[in-house]
Order: structure tokens, then C-alpha cells, then sequence
């Protein structure tokens, strides 16, 4: 939760509302049964939809609407309906974990969902990066972008997040704070909506909203959040918008993918494992092969570094996390580890720093200090010990931890009043004198014994000084040789193992970029795909019918190849069946089997996750088959190759509950074994 010290222009009786929220769910904790509860909540719906205790909407004029073809009134457009609104500010790790819960509140509930995007910084008053927020965190409903904090201020919000219900004569009944009332939200919105149908007071009408179709990536990458690169510059980089990490060679060419398609929590081969928004990566030695699952209280782990101390005559390997969602610092222990004066078992995973709360606290003891939203990690020695140095987003500040003592103290940025979350600004300076806004990323250089800093929300790279506790920016909004570096939200940094170049996960502008450390030229790396190896001509080519599928369907081929009378098949031989992408795009392919007879050689194959697509295009699929023929009264063989071509056109006009199945037939003709 984030709270504001933003000046409150006008208190009704709103905050009744609120407290009279806080009250109820205190009730609700001592009611035994359903019904207790849904009477309670029946009450106090009946104590606020009416005057003169009740609230309404103020005045919906002039509002800049978002992800919605038109603009509503929500005093006149959906009256009749219970309406969530959700008061939210896209950097913040509490609305982005309510925003699922939402989502699946809308989908089962006939309510409407409208979000109230108040942003904290500068950076998300912006409609157009909001609208990138959106996309960034697959909202689906209808976003104000209140960019004045009009409505913040006519309803006395004070945090983020900030729910409210409201009834279908647009009365305010219930007012949430926080991401901790998800359990009552469903609760809550299903008495109210059952309370107000039993009195004839909901709509019948769809009043059904456009959504507006927003622009996505022809990139490769989609929204990329993070980066690290190995001895050997092999790059991995966690595609958060595709939920997978790819591991990409120095010079572009994609050598793994993992995951990818839709989001999710499996693990399994690369093809099959799935993410959720993937952000940090490292790179371990090559002989540990697995991380960790754990069922700990580990929230949105933003980025990993992994290290190791030496302990008597052991190495011991350890994976630091920076827990954006609980404000902490975690570790995981590969082995039985002494750490800040405290003996880990292998496979422990802990919190070592950080009190929990969201605030900018230094302390000489690591569990009593206090982070706020830590999403950069990096390892550094200073002053011969080595440190923990850290991003802290939403403090807008670079904090370091010693590893021996656990003591936490502030470099650059924030405010001196460590619940002062508001001290963020683009100055250049010294200690809290220099300001930042949201960093997300930092790499050390050791060659240089500097901090390269993604500064995400000013949209530059700059060095920090330990040391001498500077920061300085050095790359962003600023020309080089009349070139002009720009980027858009950076997040992720790693540099190579010479400490000449930095690379940069630009995560609105969906690139990588290459920051050269001694010019300071950037330019961005073309990512692509490895080019595929294709065979000789084929003695037969059989072209399908192109096929529709929409971008989250798969597409089935069935296919028979078959001899005539006078010819078999030769089943001892290598008889084989391989398929093709020729636009060289990574999709699913999937064997179903293959039956191989003396008459006829059947296969099937799915083709599948078509996420990498771009939007109204073809690929063309190639399914090659491999067959050994022998006439059967001479005894002759002949190796005949059977291309099918299968175009298959991806578009989001296509029904999204349908899977195209493919039936193709293939006879060898017999004349083709006179050549």
C-alpha cells in the first residue's frame, strides 16, 4: 500500500464510507456462518444507499478515458449497474497484484470495472505511458486517467490502491484500501448486487463498452524488464510481456526460448514451462543445474543476483532477491551458509533485510530497516567488504547493504524522512541532494568501481559513486556526436565481461540497447530468430488451402500419404516426417504420431502459441515426408520426398474458440517412379 501527501482540496463524508468499511470487515471476522455475513453486509449497504447518511459520484466532466472507444458518463452511461472503481498508479506493486482479482471479479460477476489511473510520479501522468501501462499489465477494462487527481480529491483518496463500490444510483457503499480486502470484495459486490436485484433497481441493458484495440509489439520483444549477460556474452532476458526468458548470442541471433505463449507456473522443458511476467534473470555456474520452488511468503521477486562467499576452505552459493511485493530482501542458500552472523541450511529461502513496511529506513540492523519496492540488484566491493547494492523504486533512491553486517544505509536520492516516499525529481548531485525518479535497474562496473543506474521514470542511465555518494547522469535525452539517445522506461542492465559495453533492456521502446562505455554511442541490438536449415528440392509438393486460426487457437494437420497398386512402401527403411517454419518464427509443434504401414504412412501435427506472429500475417508451414517406395514385381526403390505447404494466416478477427483441424491426402503417383 502507498500512501500520498497529496493535498485533499474538499472532504465530504467519504471517509465514513471508509471507516465504516474497516468496521465491517472487523465484524465479519466474528460471524461463524455465511448468512451472518451476508447480513451484515446486507446493513450496512442499507445504512449508506440512502440519504441522508449516503454518498454519491461527484461530476464526471471532461475526463481523458482510456482503452474504450468513447468517452463515458458514469453518472448517465451505467446507471442500473454496480460499478468498481479502482483508484491505482501503475508503478505500484499493491495494484498490480489487486488487478488479477479484478479482472476475475468482472468475469464472474455481472459488475463493471472502471480504472482511476492517479499517478504518483510525473513520468505516469502521462496518457500515452499509461496507455503502455495498460498494455504492459493486460488490463481489459476501462481506465480515467485522472491526470489533475480530480477524483482523488472529490473522494478523499489517500492511497493506493483504493477500491470503491458504488450502486446503481451511483451511491458510494463500500471504500477499500489497500490490496488486504480481496477475500471481502466478492463478498461484497455479490450482496450488493443480489440486495439491489431483489428491489428491481438493476438494469437490464447490456450497456455494453467498446474497447479500444491497443497498438502491441511487432517486435520480438515485448516489454522486456530485465537482462543479464554470462562470461561468454550470451544475454538472457526475461520477454515479461511474452512470459518467457530468451537467451540471445552478443550478436542478436535467439539461441533458447523458455516458456512463452500464455502465462503460468509450470516447470518442464523449455517448450512446455511456463511464466507469469517474468522479470529477473541471473547467470549460476554451470554445474548447478536447478533453482529453487518455494512455498514461503516470497511476493514478486523483481530481480535476482547470485554470488558467492568464500567460508574456511568452501565456496558457498547464495541467491539474493529483491522482493518488490513484501519491501524485503531474500535470499535462497544453495549450501549450509553463515550469513549476517546467522548459520542457513541448504535450501533455505529467507528474508535477511527489510521490516516489511513500504518506507526509506536506514538501520545498523538489516531487519529493522525499511525498503520500498526494491527492484535492482547488484554485488559490489567497497572499502574492501563486499555490499549489496540496490534499486529502491518507489523511495527513488540507491541504498547499499553491507553482506557482513547487515547494516542499510542511503547513497543517492529519497528524503531524509524515511516516509517520505515523494522525494524523486532529475538532479544531479550529492546524497539526498540528487534526485531520481523510480530506478529499476543497476549493474556495477568493477573495472571503474561505479554504478551504472537505469534512473526508469527519466528515462537515462546514470553513474553512481559509492564512495563518494554521486550520481551523475550519463546517457539519455542528451546528444552524442548529434545523436540523440533516447529511451522509454529503461528497467534491466548488465555489462559485458570487459566493461565496454552496457546492455539495456528498453522495455517501452521493446529492445535491447547497447550503450558503448567509452563513446558513449547507443544503438539497438537486432534480435532475431536462429535461421533454419532446409532440405533439397522436393520431388512432390502438395499446397493446402490457408487456414485462419486466431493467435491463442492451435491448428491441427492431418495428414495420408499413400502408394499406388503397384508400388509399397518399404517399412524397414528410414522412413521420416519433419516440419518446416519458413518465416523462420518459433512456434509450438506439437507430434501427435506417425503410422507407418507397406500402403500408407499417416501423421498428425499440432501447430500451436502464435503470440509471436505479427497481427494479420501468414506463416508458412512445411511438413516434410520422407518416403522409401519399391515396385513391387521388379523389386526397384526409389527415396521420394512429399513437401505439404500449409499457410496459415493469424488473425484476431478469427473466432477464438475454434481450432481449425486440416485434413490433407497425398497419392504418390506412379508415374513418377518411370523417372
Amino acid at each position: 500500500m502507498n500512501c500520498t501527501n497529496m493535498e485533499v482540496e474538499e472532504v465530504v463524508n467519504y471517509t465514513n464510507i471508509t471507516q465504516a468499511t474497516f468496521e465491517l470487515n472487523d465484524a465479519l471476522t466474528n460471524a461463524e456462518t455465511q448468512e451472518e455475513k451476508e447480513a451484515l453486509t446486507e446493513m450496512h449497504i442499507k445504512k449508506f444507499e440512502i440519504a441522508p447518511v449516503c454518498c454519491y459520484l461527484p461530476e464526471m466532466k471532461d475526463l481523458q478515458w482510456l482503452n474504450i472507444n468513447t468517452h463515458l458518463n458514469l453518472n448517465k452511461d451505467v446507471k442500473g449497474k454496480i460499478i468498481i472503481l479502482d483508484f491505482f498508479t501503475y508503478c505500484c506493486i499493491n495494484c498490480m497484484h489487486l488487478l488479477p482479482y479484478l479482472a476475475n471479479l468482472e468475469k464472474n460477476i455481472p459488475i463493471r470495472m472502471v480504472g482511476v489511473h492517479s499517478g504518483k510520479f510525473y513520468n505516469e501522468r502521462s496518457s500515452a505511458n499509461v496507455l503502455k501501462a495498460i498494455s504492459k499489465l493486460h488490463i481489459e477494462h476501462p481506465v480515467i486517467n485522472d491526470e489533475e487527481n480530480y477524483l482523488w480529491n472529490k473522494l478523499s483518496v489517500i492511497c493506493w490502491p483504493t477500491v470503491f463500490i458504488i450502486g446503481p444510483e451511483q451511491q458510494i457503499l463500500f471504500s477499500f484500501i489497500g490490496e488486504g480486502s480481496k477475500d471481502q470484495l466478492e463478498l461484497y459486490t455479490d450482496v450488493t448486487l443480489s440486495y439491489f436485484k431483489k428491489q428491481n433497481r438493476i438494469s437490464s441493458d447490456a450497456a455494453s463498452f467498446t474497447m479500444q484495440k491497443l497498438k502491441t509489439s511487432v517486435e520480438i520483444l515485448n516489454f522486456p524488464g530485465k537482462i543479464s549477460c554470462n562470461s561468454g556474452e550470451l544475454l538472457a532476458v526475461s520477454d515479461t510481456g511474452n512470459h518467457r526468458i530468451l537467451v540471445i548470442s552478443k550478436d542478436g541471433i535467439i539461441q533458447n526460448s523458455v516458456g512463452g505463449c500464455e502465462p503460468g507456473f509450470i516447470d518442464g522443458k523449455f517448450s512446455s514451462s511456463r511464466f507469469r511476467s517474468p522479470q529477473g534473470v541471473t547467470w549460476i555456474s554451470s554445474d548447478i543445474r536447478t533453482l529453487f520452488k518455494t512455498e514461503s511468503a516470497l511476493r514478486s521477486p523483481w530481480d535476482i543476483i547470485y554470488f558467492s562467499t568464500k567460508q574456511n576452505s568452501s565456496t558457498n552459493n547464495i541467491l539474493l532477491i529483491a522482493a518488490a511485493g513484501s519491501h524485503q530482501i531474500w535470499a535462497y542458500f544453495f549450501d549450509d551458509t553463515l550469513l549476517l552472523n546467522k548459520n542457513y541450511l541448504s535450501g533455505d529461502c529467507v528474508a535477511i533485510a527489510g521490516n516489511g513496511k513500504e518506507e526509506n529506513r536506514n538501520n545498523l540492523y538489516p531487519h529493522r530497516a525499511g525498503f520500498a519496492q526494491p527492484s535492482g540488484l547488484t554485488i559490489c566491493e567497497v572499502n574492501g567488504e563486499q555490499q549489496l547494492l540496490l534499486a529502491d523504486s518507489e523511495s527513488s533512491s540507491i541504498r547499499l547493504m553491507c553482506l557482513s553486517s547487515g547494516k542499510v544505509v542511503g547513497l543517492v536520492g529519497g528524503e531524509l524522512d524515511p516516509l517520505n516516499l515523494f522525494g524523486f525529481g532529475d538532479t544531479d548531485g550529492k546524497g539526498i541532494n540528487a534526485k531520481l525518479q523510480h530506478p529499476m535497474g543497476i549493474v556495477w562496473n568493477e573495472k571503474l568501481t561505479l554504478a551504472y543506474v537505469a534512473d526508469t521514470y527519466n528515462h537515462k542511465i546514470k553513474i553512481v559513486d559509492p564512495i563518494l555518494k554521486t550520481c551523475t547522469t550519463f546517457s539519455g535525452q542528451t546528444k552524442i556526436d548529434n545523436q540523440k539517445t533516447e529511451f522509454d522506461e529503461p528497467n534491466g542492465l548488465a555489462i559485458d565481461p570487459n566493461y565496454s559495453k552496457l546492455y539495456i533492456a528498453d522495455t517501452n521502446n521493446h529492445s535491447i540497447k547497447i550503450l558503448d562505455l567509452d563513446n558513449r554511442k547507443l544503438k539497438t541490438l537486432t534480435v532475431r530468430w536462429k535461421p533454419r536449415q532446409f532440405r533439397l528440392q522436393p520431388n512432390h509438393t502438395v499446397t493446402c488451402k490457408q487456414t485462419s486460426v486466431h493467435p491463442n487457437r492451435f491448428v491441427q494437420l492431418n495428414s495420408r500419404v499413400t502408394v499406388s497398386n503397384a508400388v509399397h512402401i518399404n517399412t524397414e527403411a528410414p522412413n521420416s516426417v519433419k516440419t518446416y517454419i519458413r518465416n523462420d518464427i518459433p512456434v509450438d509443434i506439437t507430434k501427435n504420431d506417425q503410422i507407418n504401414s507397406d500402403t500408407s504412412i499417416s501423421f498428425s501435427y499440432t501447430f500451436s502459441c502464435f503470440t509471436d506472429c505479427l497481427p494479420e500475417s501468414t506463416i508458412n508451414v512445411e511438413i516434410e515426408a520422407e518416403v522409401y517406395c519399391c515396385q513391387t514385381q521388379n523389386g526397384s526403390c526409389w527415396k521420394r520426398i512429399i513437401v505439404f505447404r500449409l499457410p496459415i494466416f493469424i488473425t484476431n478477427s478469427a473466432m477464438e474458440t475454434i481450432d481449425p483441424i486440416v485434413q490433407v491426402d497425398y497419392c504418390i503417383p506412379s508415374d513418377s517412379f518411370n523417372n
